[in-house]
């Protein structure tokens, strides 16, 4: 019987009482090993608390792994109604549980799918960017009202569309914030 060494793992079949070699299943493992080991991606260690309430999200996350906050610290909330099998919704604050208040508000990082992409892409108020590795986007700055709101980043990758914002951040910001959360 032939196998395949995958990193420490052998793919083998179990197939009624006997287990079997499966040079199929061999490959699709080492093609999606590869693929994740090509894509690792480290975010901040401020999406450490929330991990287990996104362990259900079926969708790649797209997770900043820097946040320009200067020293002080962040928290992030998972927002439970915005957050399923298919989209997450995560407030970034500078307080424990300010889930997007005002004040406490620093980001928001969004993860879900394609509505109507031509309807985000043609958008009048966006300017087009270029995000590292060449990946297509939108930039919307911020307004200021009673309070000021967020500056975003709009990209989407295999049929998702992310989001991040930064309040009343600049286009360089919130730029680095967009590229910050992309597989290397």
């Amino acid at each position: 019987m032939g196998k395949t060494m995958l990193g420490r793992f052998t793919v083998l079949l179990l197939v009624g009482s006997s287990i079997t070699y499966s040079p199929v299943l061999a490959r699709t493992a080492t093609r999606t090993l590869q693929a994740t080991q090509a894509n690792k991606h480290v975010d901040s260690p401020v999406f450490k608390s929330v991990r287990p309430l996104l362990s259900k999200v079926s969708i790649p996350l797209r997770l900043p792994s820097t946040f320009p906050n200067g020293k002080m610290p962040i928290y992030a909330d998972v927002n439970p109604d915005n957050t399923g099998t298919y989209s997450y919704l995560i407030d970034i604050g500078y307080s424990k549980g300010c889930d997007g208040g005002g004040a406490c508000r620093l980001a928001e990082v969004t993860g879900g799918p394609v509505i109507d992409m031509p309807t985000i892409f043609d958008y009048p108020h966006g300017r087009h960017i270029t995000l590292h590795g060449g990946v297509a986007a939108l930039y919307f700055p911020y307004t200021c009202g009673a309070n000021c709101g967020d500056a975003v980043v709009v990209w989407q990758d295999q049929g998702v569309v992310y989001t991040v914002g930064l309040k009343a951040g600049s286009q360089r910001e919130v730029t680095a914030l967009a590229n910050s959360a992309l597989p290397n």
